[in-house]
């Protein structure tokens, strides 16, 4: 028979939580004497977020248990499975701690006892400890990581779909795997095929929808696209996507192999990047995953850089919500504040990222610098960049200003559209730059 604990003290929801680290008559202290007296015990000790601590007591004299199984198990009723997932990556994540995790869960019970749902994410909010944006963003990675990575990596000479004989893996990021193919069925033409990750074609809702918009996205033809050759599913469920193939190198690569500050260059690229989207956007195609791994320069006439894009075709189902995790800053670094915060993509949210990439080749840094993807998060929606002109001297103030109008964090402060951003870039007059 256990003996009855402690009276609880219920706390109110408009209380704020302490955020701070817990009153020190909430751990217990031992004189020497008394530890020497004291023997060893598994209960001297809790796990908790993968470390080993001292045995601890909550606000209200309730002692932690073994584990953090056991200790939800005193809130089963009350607590769902999906709040348990969610208050356990909170935990591993340092956004909480055990005592703050167990007044809420407290407060959740109360209102559980008298006949009220009150979400985890609700108590969150209300006691200020997270921002609705931070709850979607730790939600969706953990759905993410609760689905099982199916890419197996393909070697050379491998023939895929009876059809696509691997050269080389070219490439990879968050959205799937790139390989240099021959593609047999066209008297071993090369071409690019990207294997693209399972949680698109997690269920068939989005299979439909990836196929409808890469089928919108096939009837692009333009000198800086890279066009769609063909899509579909392999033996392992995998939705590919075959595209004409570049020998040029990526912006990504370019950039990491000494980058100069070079303004005319970077002038250039940026209009073809914007020439390109303004051709796709006419079709009212969005692209939402540029970055420096899907433009590619390639040489042309005169010694002329040409870019060309890929990856078009996935904006709305991104849009929709079907698909949404990232897997470092970086990934997130290109993307607009509407878009991390699943509001409506459009032209302007191409237009931002088209921005983040000007900035990062006059400057040769990334925008924005972080640690994790939370502190990323908060710098692309709250946080305005410093002017490129402060990093790199060059750059004039009226291309200072243009960047900076594209960089606004609501879409109706930035250019309208692709036509309007060339106009602004083409009435610069700098006879140190040109």
């Amino acid at each position: 028979m256990t003996e009855k604990p402690p009276e609880k003290k219920i706390i109110q929801i408009n209380d704020k939580i302490n955020k701070k680290s817990p009153p020190e008559d909430t751990i217990h202290h031992t004189s020497p004497k008394q530890k020497e007296q004291k023997k060893p015990d598994s209960e001297q000790s809790i796990f908790l977020s993968g470390m080993r601590t001292r045995k601890i007591r909550t606000h209200n004299g309730h002692n932690s248990l073994e584990n953090l199984d056991d200790f939800f198990r005193e809130f089963m009723d009350s607590c769902s499975e999906s709040d348990q997932d969610f208050a356990r990556m909170l935990l591993s994540q340092n956004r909480i701690n055990i005592f703050q995790l167990k007044e809420i869960l407290d407060l959740q019970k109360k209102f559980w006892l008298e006949k009220k749902s009150l979400l985890l994410e609700d108590i969150l909010l209300e006691q200020g400890l997270l921002q609705s944006q931070e709850i979607s963003f730790l939600k969706n990675e953990a759905e993410t990581k609760k689905i099982p990575a199916l890419l197996p990596f393909l070697e050379s000479k491998e023939v895929v779909a009876n059809k696509y004989h691997i050269l080389e893996k070219t490439g990879s990021d968050y959205t799937g795997v790139v390989y240099k193919v021959e593609y047999l069925m066209q008297c071993r033409q090369i071409f690019s095929l990207k294997i693209m990750h399972p949680i698109f074609s997690f269920n068939n809702k989005n299979i439909s929808a990836c196929f409808h918009e890469l089928q919108e996205a096939k009837e692009l033809k333009h000198p800086n696209i890279l066009s769609i050759v063909e899509f579909g599913i392999l033996p392992n469920q995998a939705i590919y996507i075959l595209t004409e193939y570049s020998s040029g190198k990526s912006l990504k690569t370019i950039l990491k192999d000494h980058w100069k500050w070079d303004i005319t260059r970077s002038l250039r690229i940026t209009q073809q990047i914007l020439i390109a989207l303004l051709y796709a956007h006419s079709f009212s195609i969005f692209h939402a995953q540029l970055n420096p791994s899907n433009i590619f320069l390639e040489n042309g006439i005169y010694n002329h850089e040409n870019i060309k894009i890929t990856d078009f075709g996935l904006s709305k189902i991104m849009e929709k919500g079907e698909v949404s995790f990232y897997d470092s800053p970086e990934t997130m670094l290109y993307m607009s504040p509407e878009q991390i915060c699943k509001g409506k993509i459009d032209q302007r949210s191409d237009l931002y990222t088209i921005a983040t990439l000007f900035y990062e080749m006059l400057t040769g840094q990334p925008m924005f610098e972080a640690k994790n993807l939370s502190d990323m998060l908060f710098k692309q929606v709250f946080t305005k960049p410093n002017p490129p002109g402060k990093i790199n001297p060059l750059v004039p103030r009226a291309l200072d200003r243009i960047i900076l109008k594209a960089l606004e964090k609501e879409p109706e402060r930035r250019f309208q559209s692709a036509e309007e951003f060339l106009a602004a870039l083409e009435n610069i007059k700098n006879p140190h730059i040109f």
